[in-house]
C-alpha cells in the first residue's frame, strides 16, 4: 500500500472525527486571521494616510493612551513653525462620533490654511466654504454607506449640516470620515483653541537622518509632546500597542485550543492503531518513517483546516466591515504577509499536535503492539 494511501485511508476511517478536527482548526486559524487583521487594518490605514498626506512627523500630547483624548493648545503651532528644518505645520482636531443612523465615523477638523485640503480628491460638489460651520466634506465610502450626495443633510452631534462635496480619500479609514472646518468642530466639541495632532512637514523630509534629527530637536524643545515619524506612527501609539497585544492574546487562546484538539485526535488515532503500528515496525519500518506517517496525517488535517480558516477569516472580516459601527475601521484586503502567518500557524498546529502522538508511536514495543486487539 502506498504511503499516501495509508494516510488518506486512516483519516477516512473516522470521517466524523476528521471533519470535527478540521472545523476546529479552521475556527482557530479563522479567529487568528480576524483578530490580527483588525489590528493590521488600522495600522496600515493610519500610516499610509499620514505618508500620502505629506506628513513627515506627527505630534500629539505625551502620556495619553487614546490619541483622541489628548489635546494641544493650538498656539504652540506658531512656535513649532519657527523651529529649524520645519517647513509647515497643519492643525487637526479628531474624534469618533455616532450618527443618528448608528454608524460610527471619524470626524476631522482642518484649519483653513491646512495643506490637508489640497490632498483630497474631490469627486462631486465643492470644498466647504472657508470658515463655514454648516457644510462638510465626506469620504466616498461614507457617502455610499449613508446614500448621501452634495446638498443632502447629515446630522453629527444633532446639528443639521449640508454635504458640500464627496471626496475620494487615500485609504479606507479616511474614505469613511467627515471633514469640516477646525473652528466649527472646536465649537461643536466645546474644545475652543484646542487640537488633537499636528502634521509637520520637514524641509529635508526624504532624508531619514535629517528627519530624525528634527524630530529629536523638537522633542527636546517641547517635552510635553510626543513626536513620531509618520511611517511608524501606529506602532508607537500606546493604544494601538495595547489593542495589538489584546488581539494576539485572544488569538493565542484559540490557537492553543486548536492545538489540543489536533493532539487529542492524533493521540486517539495512534492508540486505536497500536497493532497496525506494531505490524509496520515488524515489517521493518524505521522510527523516522513511522514519525513521518503520524506527522503527515496531522499536517494534512491542519492544512485542510488552515485553508478553510483563511477563507473563514476573510469572510469574517467582510461581515465585520458591514457592521455600521465598524465601517471604515476594518480592512478587508488579505496581504501575502498575513496569509504566510496563517499558513505558518496551521503548520504549527499540525506539527505541535502530532509530535507527542508520533513519539509515542515509535516507542511502542513491536511484540507488545502485535498482541493488542
Amino acid at each position: 500500500m502506498h504511503f499516501t494511501t495509508i494516510i488518506v485511508r486512516n483519516l477516512l476511517l473516522r470521517p466524523l472525527r476528521t471533519v470535527i478536527t478540521i472545523v476546529c482548526v479552521a475556527v482557530a486559524v479563522g479567529g487568528f486571521a480576524v483578530l490580527t487583521g483588525l489590528g493590521r487594518g488600522v495600522e496600515e490605514a493610519w500610516n499610509s494616510s499620514l505618508v500620502k498626506q505629506g506628513t513627515h512627523i506627527l505630534a500629539y500630547r505625551k502620556g495619553v493612551i487614546n490619541l483622541l483624548t489628548g489635546t494641544i493648545d493650538q498656539r504652540m503651532v506658531h512656535e513649532i513653525r519657527k523651529a529649524p528644518g520645519v517647513s509647515s505645520v497643519a492643525m487637526e482636531l479628531m474624534d469618533v462620533i455616532t450618527l443618528e443612523s448608528g454608524a460610527s465615523i471619524l470626524v476631522r477638523g482642518w484649519d483653513n490654511e491646512s495643506n490637508l485640503w489640497q490632498e483630497t480628491n474631490l469627486l462631486t460638489g465643492h470644498l466647504p466654504a472657508e470658515g463655514s460651520l454648516e457644510s462638510v466634506l465626506i469620504g466616498e465610502g461614507l457617502a455610499e454607506a449613508l446614500e448621501l450626495k452634495p446638498g443632502d443633510e447629515i446630522s453629527p452631534f444633532g446639528a443639521k449640516m449640508k454635504v458640500a462635496g464627496v471626496a475620494q480619500m487615500d485609504n479606507f479609514l479616511n474614505n469613511n470620515s467627515l471633514i469640516m472646518s477646525l473652528q466649527g468642530l472646536q465649537e461643536l466639541l466645546d474644545r475652543n483653541g484646542r487640537i488633537t495632532v499636528m502634521h509637520i512637514r520637514v524641509s529635508a523630509g526624504q532624508n531619514k537622518e535629517k528627519l530624525d534629527a528634527v524630530r529629536q530637536h523638537l522633542s527636546g524643545i517641547f517635552p510635553q509632546l510626543t513626536f513620531v515619524l509618520a511611517q511608524t506612527a501606529a506602532q508607537q501609539n500606546d493604544l494601538y500597542q495595547f489593542w495589538r497585544g489584546m488581539s494576539w492574546a485572544a488569538a493565542l487562546v484559540g490557537l492553543i485550543m486548536g492545538l489540543l484538539i489536533v493532539f487529542n485526535t492524533m493521540l486517539v488515532a495512534v492508540l486505536e492503531r497500536t497493532r497496525e503500528i506494531g505490524v509496520l515496525a515488524a515489517l521493518g519500518w524505521s522510527r523516522s518513517r513511522i514519525i513521518t506517517l503520524v506527522l503527515s496525517e496531522s499536517l494534512l488535517l491542519s492544512t485542510l483546516g488552515g485553508i478553510a480558516g483563511i477563507i473563514l477569516g476573510y469572510y469574517g472580516l467582510v461581515l465585520l466591515a458591514m457592521h455600521p459601527r465598524l465601517q471604515g475601521f476594518v480592512l478587508v484586503s488579505p496581504s501575502l504577509e498575513a496569509i504566510y502567518q496563517q499558513c505558518f500557524v496551521a503548520m504549527i498546529l499540525g506539527i505541535g499536535g502530532g509530535f507527542l502522538p508520533a513519539w509515542r508511536a515509535v516507542n511502542l514495543n513491536p511484540i507488545d503492539a502485535l498482541r493488542e486487539q
